[in-house]
């Protein structure tokens, strides 16, 4: 209720208010990850993006085993503009599924992670983005929305040989897309 409080009114004592009852729930449980949720919900409501990907990320540091968490994690991350902080939790989760508890790979579900990539498609970009894009990408190139968004970022970079090599791939794995990769071909500055 003080979340809804804080988004309609605008109000910065029920956003205070509403990290204070997180605190303290965070204080009885602090490996609940809902209350840590709750609470960046609590910052993402009253527009402090970056607070809550501090928040975020400090619970997703106690986690030990791969968790469809991580998309969540990510997306506050990349909301926040915090791409270095968001290539580091993916490296985290790929890491877990390389332990003697969790032996097979951490796999990214491809419509989970084509969420988090449309809300980087929706942010400034940096080299810290293209980083995150190419942790991904090395570990996993199972959604083409991965080859189109790190192709684009490496273009937006001026790196246009690597955008062309990325989205030339991507027609190598599936033809379907041939049109898509035309039109950003074209856009592309000539050799």
């Amino acid at each position: 209720l003080l979340q809804l409080r804080t988004a309609v009114a605008e109000s910065m004592a029920d956003r205070d208010e509403s990290i204070k009852v997180y605190e303290q729930a965070i204080a009885l449980a602090p490996r609940y990850p809902s209350s840590f949720i709750g609470m960046a919900e609590t910052y993402l409501t009253a527009g402090d993006a970056k607070q809550a990907a501090i928040i975020m990320d400090t619970i997703y540091r106690e986690i030990t085993r791969p968790t469809p968490f991580v998309y969540s994690v990510l997306s506050v991350s990349v909301l926040a503009g915090e791409y270095a902080k968001a290539r580091d939790q993916a490296e985290h989760y790929i890491a877990l599924g390389n332990t003697p508890t969790h032996p097979p790979n951490s796999y990214f579900d491809k419509t989970d992670l084509d969420g988090v990539l449309n809300r980087v498609r929706s942010t400034k970009h940096s080299e810290d983005t293209e980083r995150f894009l190419e942790v991904i990408f090395n570990h996993q190139k199972a959604s083409p929305l991965l080859f189109i968004t790190l192709a684009e970022v490496k273009a937006e970079l001026g790196k246009f040989d690597e955008a062309r090599r990325i989205a030339l791939e991507l027609i190598e794995r599936d033809k379907s897309y041939q049109n898509d990769v035309d039109q950003f071909l074209n856009l592309l500055p000539k050799d």
